[in-house]
């Protein structure tokens, strides 16, 4: 269950109201934000759709990594969802490849 659902808007609003001495810069969408970063990285799956955005890439070329290995796939009922460590690992070995390219970026 998304924490979010759990949280009644006025308490948003107080929250944000009673941090303000701290964090003035805070926004109830601000706060709506951070709760959902928090609660999204308890996840340990992620959508084809959220990997696909974070890449950049088509739905295809994201079944092509998974197929390769790059990346594992978790299937729970009828539905296909990616492993969120091996999406990490993905990205750091990207980003490692990356920099072995351009040795001047290190």
């Amino acid at each position: 269950m998304e924490i979010l659902n759990t949280i009644p808007k006025f308490a948003i609003k107080v929250a944000t109201v009673a941090l303000d001495e701290f964090v003035p810069e805070l926004t109830p969408t601000k706060l709506i934000a951070a709760i959902r970063s928090y609660d999204e990285g308890k996840r340990v799956t992620m959508t084809y759709g959220e990997v696909c955005e974070q890449l950049g890439i088509s739905i295809p070329t994201l079944i092509k990594l998974c197929d390769k290995g790059e990346l594992k796939r978790l299937r729970v009922g009828g539905k296909v969802f990616i492993d969120r460590e091996s999406f990490a690992m993905f990205l750091m070995k990207a980003s490692e490849n990356g920099r072995q390219k351009n040795p001047s970026t290190t």
